[in-house]
């Protein structure tokens, strides 16, 4: 007679996979831990096209311990490590990484990308020095605050982003009346309104998209 092939309950099962979890979570730590340590080495030693993969790689393991190697890689002697350094902490979602990028939006040449990280980063701290970014002759670093501020949405900036409206500058014009429509501001409603009348369609069609949203409140 043959035999009846039996098979595992699925309350054994979960057993068995909530004991190996911790070996598991355990082991992903260890291995994102050398993989940091093995892309802070190839900073060092290697070309700069691999230079600069190293650094997003470093970004996209989302560890804090690549904090630290990449707020070294801000201050590299190379713009383009400085570059990317600034892009690859918004990818790390730890508030540890919010002071590098704010002593980079306070004096650098990359600038804007600390303001577009930091609104990756979603930080309340981030809210009043993006709100000073506005005012900078920097056109990249006003049209990067207030694509951030679009991400943060805080009802503060909603006057600031008002004025930026009427940027020479269509790209930040362009930036403000999307970032207006995300913190829905009942404020904002007429000077979107005027926006409309925006040389660039663009600009226009942000200002549309806008309204459509405070109006939906």
């Amino acid at each position: 007679m043959k035999k009846k092939r039996t098979y595992p309950s699925c309350i054994a099962i979960l057993v068995f996979f909530c004991l190996l979890r911790p070996f598991l979570l355990c082991q992903e730590k260890k291995e994102d831990q050398e993989n940091v340590i093995t892309l802070s080495e190839r900073l060092l030693y290697a070309g700069i096209r691999d230079r600069v993969r190293a650094v997003y790689a470093l970004g996209r393991t989302k560890s804090e311990k690549a904090i630290e190697p990449l707020t070294r890689a801000l201050r590299d002697s190379d713009h383009r490590i400085r570059l990317a350094a600034a892009r690859a902490l918004g990818l790390i979602e730890s508030e540890r990484a919010v002071d590098p990028l704010l002593k980079t939006l306070n004096k650098s040449d990359v600038r804007s990308a600390a303001a577009w990280a930091l609104g990756e980063l979603k930080s309340e701290r981030a809210v009043e020095p993006l709100i000073q970014a506005l005012k900078d002759a920097d056109p990249e670093l006003r049209w990067a605050a207030a694509e951030s501020l679009g991400k943060l949405k805080p009802e503060k900036a909603a006057e600031s982003l008002i004025l930026v409206l009427t940027d020479k500058h269509s790209n930040v014009r362009w930036a403000a009346a999307r970032a207006l429509g995300e913190i829905k501001s009942e404020r904002a409603v007429e000077p979107l309104k005027n926006a409309l009348k925006d040389k660039d369609p663009d600009v226009r069609d942000a200002a549309r998209a806008a309204l459509k949203k405070i109006r939906e409140e």
